[in-house]
């Protein structure tokens, strides 16, 4: 089995969060660390052996043997930071959301076809296999026909109006961050709404402090995606239909556990599967994607991204 190296972009939390679990991996390695700032490059990188650290992007883009690159850095440069990578042939695996507009991820998709390159947002919910399972469920019609999704992100964000959640232009705010994990594990679903209605709560620094985005189908579906970033709540997944209910009781986002019930609240199947730690799956998913020469994965396709970002304008747009 081919080895998959990795660059990772970015040296933060989630970067680094995400190198340990691909260096602890079998059959994909960290080979370069880059970050504009070189001493935490070279922190980044002093964990895994015969790994490099760079504070040029064009350095670590030229380095010898990387297959595949992680963008893990604020979401205001996805979009340069992707084009550069993929216009030096590199597989992208970008960091949710992928892009903060539309017309950013269509640029980002029309550069992905031009280089002939996988490129592929980190929305790693959708390779649980809690969430796959669940997929499974509403597809076979266990619960019959979904007629609302309720989905929940909330946690209260460090006191500081510094901190990126809080920075615009950092692409800051509730529905970036989080609610993203929301919409997409609707939309996952169900597909693309259609219509979209939402209401915001602007705080001091002009970003969303709490989202609700309704996704509204033609069907008699609805999809409620609520997300905040001021106020603590329970981060969960209701689904019904008329036959019944999943539930992800917490953490849906990272869930292990989901359950069927029956329309009178039987308890009919309970599953439990998961790993340490839930990033794995979402590699190991890529890393195929790569031996086997493909250029879109068929669980998080790029329309899902498009579709989302999509969504994301006409909330956000509203709302100035």
């Amino acid at each position: 089995m081919k080895t998959i190296n990795w660059g990772i972009i970015g040296a933060g939390s989630i970067s680094t969060r995400f190198a340990k679990v691909v260096a602890g991996a079998e059959g994909i390695a960290v080979r370069a660390v880059y970050n504009r700032h070189i001493e935490r490059a070279e922190s980044l990188a002093g964990n895994f052996p015969g790994c490099l650290a760079f504070d040029k992007l064009e350095d670590l883009l030229a380095a010898e043997g990387i297959d595949a690159v992680y963008i893990g850095v604020t979401n205001d440069v996805h979009l340069p930071i992707a084009k550069q990578c993929m216009k030096a042939g590199k597989a992208v695996l970008c960091e949710k959301p992928m892009a903060m507009t539309a017309a950013d991820a269509r640029e980002m998709i029309i550069c992905a076809r031009d280089s002939k390159v996988l490129l592929m947002e980190a929305m790693w919910t959708r390779f649980l296999p809690a969430y796959r399972q669940v997929k499974r469920w509403v597809d076979e019609g266990r619960i019959g026909k979904v007629r609302l999704i309720e989905a929940s992100f909330c946690f209260r964000g460090p006191n500081d109006p510094e901190h990126r959640l809080y920075n615009k232009k950092l692409g800051g705010g509730a529905l970036y961050d989080i609610g993203v994990y929301c919409v997409e594990y609707i939309t996952g679903l169900l597909g693309r709404p259609d219509r979209v209605t939402g209401a915001l709560h602007m705080g001091p620094t002009q970003v969303d402090e709490i989202s609700v985005v309704n996704l509204i189908y033609d069907d008699g579906a609805i999809g409620t995606a609520t997300s905040s970033i001021v106020y603590d709540a329970p981060e969960r997944v209701n689904i019904f239909g008329e036959k019944g209910s999943i539930r992800i009781p917490s953490d849906f986002f990272r869930a292990d556990k989901a359950l069927l019930h029956a329309e009178d609240g039987t308890l009919l199947e309970e599953f439990n599967e998961g790993s340490p730690d839930n990033f794995i799956y979402q590699i190991d998913h890529f890393g195929g994607l790569i031996r086997e020469g493909k250029k879109e994965s068929d669980i998080m396709p790029l329309s899902d991204t498009l579709d989302c970002a999509l969504i994301f304008d006409e909330v956000l747009g509203t709302h100035g």
